[in-house]
């Protein structure tokens, strides 16, 4: 069982890009991405029933499906 740690529900998760995505810095442009697993619901952390992080799911994960 996955816990929001913002709301205490059950929650699904999912992959976020919390990046600021494209920037430049002195004439040089560059893509900032920064992919975290969060819930589904209040887009928070999770744990499990132990109040330990779940970590994404191992499988090959395409952020863009």
């Amino acid at each position: 069982m996955q816990i929001c740690t913002e709301c205490q529900h059950e929650a699904n998760g999912k992959m976020v890009d919390f990046g600021i995505g494209s920037y430049e810095f002195w004439g040089a442009p560059g893509n900032d991405v920064q992919w975290c697993y969060v819930s589904e619901c209040c887009e928070a952390d999770m744990v499990d029933e132990n109040g330990v992080t779940i970590e994404p799911p191992e499988k090959d994960y395409d952020p863009y499906e």
